[in-house]
């Protein structure tokens, strides 16, 4: 409209040509006019073919859209059969290099049509072009342009399922996408809790077009995590489905763990006799002053050995045990 504050900002950029998008009050025979207010965007050159030129928006926040959406109507009405062309491009810095989005928009409409697109690859200074192409029609028209949170162009995942779960891995599975593919999937796994649109993943990963499984690795065993899928909607683009989760699940106690699970020992401090008790047999007990000098050495193979420490200088002491080759280390004050 001739009253927005905005209208100043979009910028023509010229591509084989020095001919300017204008705005006005129809096209060239009258049978468009503007879908809402009085007036619409329009690129028509007298030239009868060859002109280019991009419409340009002003720099664009999108950064913070889950599902960024661009949305407009256009119009190009056929002289004697010579149709101008649209096709719409984005960049994601002013630096940036263009890429095309949508199709090539060669056919007649003479009526105006909507045309919605995702975006992809949102940044905080986003540019989008409608790059008109002049073949002496009656003009490219385009009105009612949109930017903003939309739908997710394609569906989410489902029924996810984390299986074989050890002490620092997991197997991850999830049902495709109901409609549409094969396609890419993003999973990641966080620590419980974890914000899954800020936060980092301890692991994460892109599938192939139509895997449906990853592993997760680099676990901490006994520890809870979430497990998160979407669908990449178009391969080598951030235009995702909705985020899918979470699954939670547990990873188990590490072999050491499991060993020592059982393990105990008293009295600490102890002034005499140390008591030890394990559900495997113990194999051998060491101890170490805090020099790293062997002290007291001992090789039971029993549930439920002793250790005589009345024979130790008062201080700190290390107790090295091991069972079923396991090794646990724990710290024994002497009084």
């Amino acid at each position: 409209e001739s009253t927005s504050p905005y209208r100043v900002c979009w910028k023509n950029e010229y591509v084989s040509s020095d001919e300017d998008w204008e705005f006005v009050a129809a096209n060239q025979n009258g049978t468009i006019t503007p879908r809402t207010g009085t007036s619409m965007a329009e690129f028509s050159t007298t030239t009868p073919s060859g002109d280019v030129t991009k419409f340009v928006t002003p720099s664009l926040d999108i950064s913070a859209l889950n599902h960024p959406q661009l949305e407009f109507y256009f119009a190009n009405v056929s002289w004697l059969g010579d149709i101008d062309e649209l096709r719409i491009y984005y960049k994601t810095s002013a630096t940036g290099a263009w890429t095309q989005i949508g199709m090539d928009y060669t056919a007649e409409h003479t009526t105006w049509t909507k045309v919605t697109l995702s975006l992809p690859n949102p940044s905080n200074d986003y540019y989008i072009a409608f790059e008109g192409t002049s073949n002496y029609g009656r003009g490219l028209d385009v009105d009612d342009v949109w930017v903003g949170e939309g739908t997710a162009a394609c569906e989410a995942p489902s029924n996810l399922t984390a299986s074989n779960v050890g002490s620092t891995s997991a197997d991850l599975s999830w049902d495709p996408a109901a409609t549409g593919g094969p396609f890419e999937y993003e999973w990641a796994v966080f620590a419980t809790g974890a914000d899954p649109d800020v936060d980092t993943p301890i692991d994460s990963g892109i599938t192939a077009i139509g895997t449906t499984t990853a592993t997760a690795t680099g676990l901490t065993a006994d520890t809870m995590y979430d497990f998160y899928v979407r669908t990449i909607c178009v391969p080598g683009t951030q235009s995702y489905s909705d985020i899918v989760g979470p699954e939670t699940f547990s990873t188990t106690l590490g072999i050491e763990d499991q060993v020592f699970e059982d393990f105990s020992y008293y009295p600490n401090p102890v002034s005499g006799t140390l008591s030890l008790k394990a559900s495997q047999e113990i194999q051998q007990v060491v101890v170490y002053d805090l020099l790293g000098q062997e002290v007291l050495k001992n090789t039971p193979d029993s549930l439920t050995p002793t250790l005589n420490f009345h024979n130790l200088q008062t201080g700190t002491y290390l107790m090295k045990v091991t069972i079923n080759g396991a090794v646990g280390i724990y710290r024994i004050i002497k009084e």
